[in-house]
């Protein structure tokens, strides 16, 4: 887990949701694991959204449920931004 990708969606949640660097795991579930709640996942997204400059749709957000959809979604909005 040291890709770029990775780096960044962790140091969004240790910096902005006082996640413990060494509990951000691929599987680790960020309402179970991390306590997240409703409105902190809204802001994990746009956190994110704004890191990597793109636009997750709410359909998406919905299909994100751990750290691993995180990293997924990411890679493939850079992808697609990168094919434009």
């Amino acid at each position: 887990m040291t890709d770029d990708i990775v780096v960044r969606i962790t140091k969004v949640l240790t910096d902005q949701f006082d996640v413990a660097a060494d509990a951000v795991k691929l599987d680790a579930k960020l309402a179970e694991d991390f306590r997240l709640d409703s409105i902190e996942g809204v802001e994990l997204i746009f956190a994110l959204e704004e890191e990597f400059g793109v636009e997750i749709t709410d359909a998406e957000v919905k299909e994100i449920t751990t750290v691993g959809d995180l990293v997924e979604a990411a890679r493939q909005k850079l992808a697609a931004k990168e094919d434009r």
